[in-house]
């Protein structure tokens, strides 16, 4: 089966305005007994300096398994509780916790979803169903940076984020079609990459397993300048495998600079970039289940047998996302937003795969597929925020 080389475009604009009003009053239940109590009072309340961080809360890394705002299911920083809509959230010290290598993976324990179809041993595609919703379309409903993942799903051109580059999993179930077009009733997943910090973190990170598993990993980030208007990220990964199966091995190597500009009080730019190159993702063999989970003739397949051809079975994949995120404050009422990216995506795939036994023996069928695939993608969101209070002042004394 010959796959032919194709070129995509999509361009997809939205606006979204909504409305989000907090207030608050402080009163004492008599004002005009209140007193003012002095510093040196022993009565006196110890002071407390209060500081705000110039990045979005659901953009900021949560401490836990517990976040409290999401910018999933309107397109703004909005609490939780307040949320008229269904959204988990998994946070960067779960997907610690579970040593997630896939989004897959990551969203095992998420309710509402399923991810245990199609998975292979390559893993080189995310399938999340969800609410029941699945099948193919079921990788066309990941966005990354508020932006669709481009994907083809009449092809073999699709994309993957490996969860080390994310701060959080954001899953907004039910029907999004207002604020993010054409999309799956099931809902979407939302995957918010690492952004530059201000304060300095550094981390590196070994590892090693079975099947000569070794992976290294670094995260830096920081502030560039003592003025605080400059920070970096850098987040990188390199590694390989072997399997359970011969002739079979798995790369990754990926790298994700960004920048985040404070040129002024009420602006903020951030310019991303994820690169990544897999030399080798793996294979999708396939066995029968006569002879693999019940004796075929007297005789089982062995754990390790390769129904493909040294050699010739390979899968080789480039991604380049880049991109940046602009944002800036009018005044109280009014902020705009736009984020851009270009994506692109080389595969080349060769694979002999089984398909059935041959009649009264124990020899199996086998087919071939070939795809050599480009994939170039531009996305642009415009985004125009008013904040409003409807009804009512609030009642104090």
């Amino acid at each position: 089966m010959n796959q032919p080389t194709f070129h995509k475009r999509w361009l997809t604009v939205a606006i979204a305005l909504a409305a989000y009003s907090t207030s608050a009053a402080v009163f004492a239940q008599n004002p005009e007994q209140s007193t003012q109590l002095d510093s040196n009072s022993p009565n006196a309340l110890p002071t407390v300096q209060v500081t705000g961080d110039r990045i979005s809360g659901a953009l900021q890394p949560t401490d836990g398994y517990t976040a409290n705002t999401s910018l999933s299911a309107t397109k703004t920083d909005t609490p939780l509780m307040e949320t008229a809509q269904s959204v988990s959230v998994v946070t960067r010290e779960q997907i610690e916790d579970q040593s997630a290598k896939t989004i897959q993976q990551a969203l095992r324990y998420t309710p509402g979803v399923f991810t245990g179809t199609r998975n292979g041993i390559g893993g080189r595609v995310d399938f999340i169903n969800m609410r029941g919703f699945g099948g193919v379309g079921s990788i066309d409903n990941i966005y990354f940076d508020g932006l669709k993942m481009a994907s083809d799903v009449s092809g073999y051109n699709s994309l993957q984020i490996d969860p080390y580059f994310l701060e959080r999993i954001d899953v907004f179930k039910g029907p999004t079609s207002v604020l993010y077009g054409q999309s799956y009733p099931g809902g979407l997943v939302g995957l918010t990459s690492k952004r530059p910090l201000f304060s300095p973190s550094h981390e590196i990170q070994l590892e090693t397993g079975s099947h000569n598993t070794r992976t290294a990993r670094f995260d830096v980030s920081g502030p560039i300048g003592e003025n605080q208007q400059v920070a970096y990220r850098l987040v990188g990964l390199a590694s390989g495998s072997d399997s359970q199966f011969d002739h079979v091995e798995n790369e990754r190597y990926t790298i994700a600079p960004s920048l985040t500009f404070l040129p002024t009080d009420a602006t903020s730019l951030t310019v991303m970039a994820y690169l990544q190159h897999e030399p080798n993702r793996g294979y999708y063999g396939w066995t029968p289940a006569d002879g693999t989970v019940r004796d075929y003739n007297g005789r089982r397949i062995s754990n390790n047998f390769f129904d493909g051809e040294p050699g010739v079975n390979g899968f080789e994949r480039y991604q380049r996302l880049i991109g940046y995120q602009l944002e800036h404050q009018f005044n109280d009422q009014w902020q705009a937003r736009q984020n851009f990216r270009y994506t692109s995506s080389d595969i080349d795939y060769d694979s002999i795969y089984s398909s059935s036994y041959v009649e009264d023996s124990n020899l199996l069928n086998r087919r071939a597929a070939r795809a050599d695939e480009s994939m170039h993608a531009y996305h642009v969101d415009n985004q125009l925020q008013g904040d409003f209070t409807t009804g009512s002042p609030p009642v104090s004394g």
